[in-house]
């Protein structure tokens, strides 16, 4: 018996897992659970504002030499993403910059 999910009765599912199983591919151990947690809908939207505004507050650090690029000459997204790499200036989590990245910031900065 490999996995079987059934509807039950009153309208909820239920998953057998092979003997031993701990869990199975849809991640239930033995039922599911239903319904949303309201909690979670909020600790969200928490973490969208706060990633939201730091993203907001590097772009704000990282506009003047964006500018400055611009100034010695980069005339594509891509010169600026490079010349912002070259001076070991990371994004806001720490990566490379793309050519995406330098017109998202130069966006929210406009």
């Amino acid at each position: 018996m490999a996995l079987q999910v059934e509807l039950k009765p009153g309208g909820g599912l239920s998953c057998r897992c092979r003997p031993g199983q701990r869990r199975c591919q849809f991640g239930m151990a033995g039922k599911m659970k239903t319904g949303i947690d309201p909690f979670a809908c909020k600790g969200r939207q928490t973490s969208i504002q706060v990633r939201r505004e730091r993203a907001r507050q590097h772009a704000a650090h990282v506009t003047p030499v964006i500018n400055e690029v611009r100034a010695g000459g980069a005339m594509t997204l891509r010169a600026v993403a490079d010349a912002l790499n070259a001076r070991g200036i990371p994004t806001a989590r720490g990566r490379q910059w793309s050519a995406t990245q330098v017109r998202r910031v130069m966006t929210w900065t406009a």
